[in-house]
C-alpha cells in the first residue's frame, strides 16, 4: 500500500465515502461512525467493491446496503428502547433510516418487493423483542 493510499484510503474507499457523504436524513448520525468505520477499511471497502461489480450493483446502492447494515445492528442492541416495544427519539430516527434505506434500494431494483417487506417485519420484531 501506497504513502497516499495510508494517508486517503484506497480509491474502492474513497468513492464509497464520497457517496456516503451525499446521504442525508434523519437517525444518519447515528450510523455514522459505523458505516464510515467499514467504508474506511480497506478490507472490507475491497469486498464490498468487488460484491458491487460482481452483482453490477451502484455505488449508491451499496452504501445504502451498509446503512441498512448498520441501522438493523444498532436497533437490535437494545440501546435505542426506552423499554421493550418502544423505541426512544434516537432509536425512531434510526427506524427512520432503516425504512429509508430499504425504500432506496427497493426503488433501485436491489431489492425485490418481497425482500422489502421481509426487511419491514424483521425490523418490526427487532422493535418489539427489543429493549
Amino acid at each position: 500500500m501506497g504513502l497516499f493510499a495510508k494517508l486517503f484510503g484506497s480509491k474502492e474507499s474513497r468513492l464509497l465515502l464520497a457517496e456516503f457523504r451525499k446521504i442525508e436524513g434523519r437517525g444518519i448520525a447515528l450510523v455514522k461512525v459505523g458505516v464510515k468505520k467499514r467504508l474506511k477499511d480497506e478490507i472490507w471497502a475491497k469486498k464490498i467493491w468487488a460484491h458491487m461489480l460482481e452483482e453490477d450493483l451502484s455505488v449508491r446502492d451499496m452504501v445504502f446496503q451498509q446503512i441498512l447494515i448498520e441501522s438493523k445492528f444498532s436497533l437490535s442492541s437494545g440501546r435505542h428502547h426506552i423499554y421493550r416495544g418502544t423505541l426512544s427519539l434516537p432509536g425512531t430516527q434510526l427506524e427512520s433510516l432503516h425504512a429509508n434505506a430499504v425504500r432506496e434500494l427497493r426503488k433501485s431494483g436491489f431489492l425485490t418487493d418481497e425482500a422489502a417487506k421481509q426487511y419491514h417485519r424483521d425490523r418490526m420484531h427487532i422493535i418489539i423483542e427489543g429493549g
